[in-house]
């Protein structure tokens, strides 16, 4: 299968994927739990009120721990255009179909082209991954962008070619921009680029563009929470749905529902001693290392599960299995 075959297959059948989803469910099955919150963020940048949430009395709280890509495009989409979340949704088959392509590039520098396109086919329709290209989740274009960095950064470094520095900054900071976990990535980027031909100066370039693509960004959220910080959502997840998440092993209560371990004298010590993701692996490393032992098992188990792919059929959305806190 070439990569244009590929391209077109993969997009043909999304499109029929999402096209049956809303003949069978209406336009409200591509809403699950999270999409209130972006696209409440999303219509308030059209508003006029910023990046923000609506809060009570209808007083505006701008915000630190999103990132503003997809809430974007989700405030553009429910607000301008007709059957909105349906074209998203179809945006989004493009975007898995661009994926697919991007898995195979990167999977012809190490298989046959054969195996490499079964690699991508496997990839993007397995049955949660499904689920989140056909849902209002970020998910679709962060994992696009990381594929694409993910290229450009393998193409830098085998053939010497600068050009593809430049293209793997962009991705990666489009990826941020979608969601902030991308910025793990960094690390490893740079680890590579140091050993690939003219190191030193590809690192220069890299950390430029990332660099000018996030300053304004950064400049917001100085003006917003007096910190010059790309993002805070790594303290919320690691301080809170992390210390949750072990509490819930040691106490052996669902996983899943916050509800059984925030209201613990152990769970407001623990967040109070936190100040971010560093903080956070240190104390679990520390006093809960076997918590924190079944926690990462659990966890790369439950990847392999398909649970996620129940949010297409559960009500109400705030009682949905979130597709990314999936424990089995």
């Amino acid at each position: 299968m070439t990569a244009k075959k590929l391209f077109v297959f993969v997009l043909a059948v999304k499109i029929i994927l999402v096209g049956i989803v809303f003949i069978l469910f209406g336009e409200d099955r591509f809403i699950w739990a999270d999409t209130a919150h972006y696209v409440g963020l999303g219509r308030n940048i059209f508003f006029g009120n910023g990046f923000s949430f609506t809060g009570e009395g209808g007083l505006f709280e701008p915000t630190t721990a999103f990132m503003p890509l997809y809430p974007a495009l989700l405030g553009f989409f429910s607000l301008y255009v007709p059957y909105g979340y349906v074209i998203l949704a179809l945006l989004q088959a493009v975007a898995t179909a661009c994926t697919a392509l991007f898995t195979y590039r990167i999977g012809t520098f190490f298989l046959s082209d054969k195996w490499a396109a079964l690699a991508a086919l496997l990839f993007v329709f397995e049955p949660l991954v499904s689920a989140i290209h056909v849902l209002m989740m970020p998910e679709t274009f962060f994992v696009l962008f990381i594929l694409m960095f993910a290229y450009y950064l393998l193409r830098a470094g085998r053939e010497g070619t600068g050009y593809h520095v430049y293209l793997a900054a962009l991705s990666f900071s489009l990826a941020v921009y979608t969601k902030p976990a991308g910025l793990f990535l960094v690390v490893p980027a740079v680890l590579y680029l140091l050993f690939s031909k003219e190191g030193l100066r590809r690192i220069l370039v890299f950390s430029a563009v990332v660099v000018i693509m996030f300053a304004p960004w950064v400049m917001r959220n100085h003006a917003v929470s007096g910190r010059y910080v790309i993002t805070t959502n790594t303290e919320k997840n690691a301080c809170h749905w992390g210390v949750s998440s072990i509490l819930a092993i040691k106490h052996r209560v669902d996983a899943s529902d916050w509800n059984t371990t925030v209201h613990l004298p152990e769970y407001d010590n623990m967040v109070s001693r936190c100040n971010g993701a560093g903080d956070a692996l240190r104390v679990f490393v520390s006093e809960y290392p076997n918590e924190f032992a079944k926690l990462i098992a659990i966890s790369t188990v439950s990847m392999l599960t398909n649970d996620g792919y129940t949010v297409l059929f559960e009500k109400p959305t705030d009682e949905q299995v979130k597709a990314h806190h999936n424990y089995l």
